[in-house]
């Protein structure tokens, strides 16, 4: 005679799957172009002065463009240089415990650098002597300023968040061309997508 197991038995024999956390979003929703909308503060690696950044990304469903511009006001007039990065991204697992996030792996194709003045090729120290003002230089295998030769260091273990439309990068650590070195949060200003042109 078969005899009835209590509910509670069953339950234990076979657990209820785990149900995976959902896509926070895909490569399809990256694509576009990014914009930060200003300059917020930061600071030259090289001497410590503070300059104002303004960022943009352009993604399709594999590469990315990502210009930062730096500039001596916090209105974005007077310019000190631009830094251009080009390459392959991939995203990976969702983050398992910030909303909206996800790892994310940048490789570098190409770098450039170009001085929009002469204090922008000052403020780059040695790096910004090689440079002529108005003309991009390729720096993808000597490296300038914050960024290092390509053999050094082939892209970057990112952090990315996209929430209501706006895209956050990761807070930038010392080394994030490791994988110890990928951030353990994002950045608290974005780029808000910008309307398809």
């Amino acid at each position: 005679m078969i005899r009835a197991m209590p509910l509670a038995a069953i339950a234990a024999l076979w657990p209820s799957p785990v149900t995976p956390r959902p896509m926070p979003f895909t490569n399809d929703d990256l694509v576009g172009e990014w914009w930060s909308g200003g300059c917020r503060r930061t600071q030259l690696a090289e001497t410590g002065a503070p300059v104002f950044l303004e960022r943009r990304y352009q993604y399709s469903r594999t590469n990315y463009v990502v210009r930062y511009s730096f500039f001596e006001d916090e209105g974005c007039r007077s310019p000190l240089y631009s830094f251009v990065a080009t390459g392959p991204y991939e995203l990976g697992r969702v983050h398992p415990t910030l909303p909206d996030t996800r790892e994310a792996t940048i490789f570098i194709d190409s770098m450039f650098y170009v001085a929009e003045s002469e204090a922008g090729r000052r403020a780059l120290g040695a790096c910004g002597r090689r440079l002529a003002i108005g003309a991009y230089k390729d720096v993808t295998e000597t490296g300038c300023g914050d960024f290092p030769p390509r053999r050094d260091c082939i892209g970057d273990y990112e952090l990315f968040r996209v929430e209501a439309g706006v895209f956050y990068p990761g807070l930038r650590t010392a080394d994030m061309c490791r994988p110890e070195g990928r951030p353990r949060a994002t950045q608290t200003v974005g780029a808000a997508k910008q309307a398809a042109r």
